[in-house]
C-alpha cells in the first residue's frame, strides 16, 4: 500500500526541568506562566523554520535565517509558524516518569511573545517566549 503524502501533525510534548522555587510556585498555582529566551534553540523548538524560510524566500527576500526570524517576530507573522503542542510537562529536576510528586502536566500550552513578570524570573524590559497553560 502506498504511503500517504500527507504531513503528519506535529503534536509534541514540551518538557522543561525547573528549579525548586519556580516549580513550587507553579504547583501551588501562584506562577501561571514560564519564560524562555528568544534565542536560536527555542526558535527552532517552537517554530516551523522550514516553512518560515520557504515563505521568506518565496517573497523574494534574501536567504538569511536571522533576518527571516526578526521579520516574522517584528510583524507578528511568527504565529503562523508556531508549532502546536499538546502537553507541557514541568519537572523538579530530572525525575523518573513515575515520580508524580516532581512532575506537573498541563494540556494545550500556548506560547506568545511578550514581557514577563520580574517576580517570576523575567528581566524587566526583555521580550520572551511566554508559555501559559490551562489549569490542571
Amino acid at each position: 500500500m502506498p504511503k500517504s503524502s500527507k504531513k503528519k501533525p506535529y503534536s509534541p510534548v514540551l518538557t522543561y526541568a525547573l528549579n525548586k522555587p519556580w516549580f513550587d510556585m507553579i504547583k501551588s498555582g501562584v506562577k501561571t506562566e514560564e519564560y524562555r529566551e528568544i534565542k536560536t534553540s527555542y526558535i527552532n523548538r517552537f517554530l516551523e523554520m522550514q516553512d518560515l524560510m520557504a515563505d521568506y524566500r518565496a517573497a523574494g527576500s534574501p536567504d538569511d535565517r536571522d533576518m527571516a526570524v526578526a521579520n516574522a517576530i517584528s510583524t507578528g507573522k511568527w504565529k503562523k509558524y508556531l508549532r502546536k503542542f499538546t502537553k507541557l510537562v514541568l519537572t523538579l529536576g530530572y525525575p523518573s516518569k513515575t515520580d508524580s510528586s516532581r512532575r506537573l502536566e498541563f494540556d494545550e500550552p500556548s506560547i506568545r511573545i511578550g514581557q514577563g513578570k520580574p517576580e517570576w524570573g523575567a528581566e524587566p524590559g526583555v521580550d520572551y517566549f511566554v508559555i501559559t497553560w490551562k489549569d490542571a
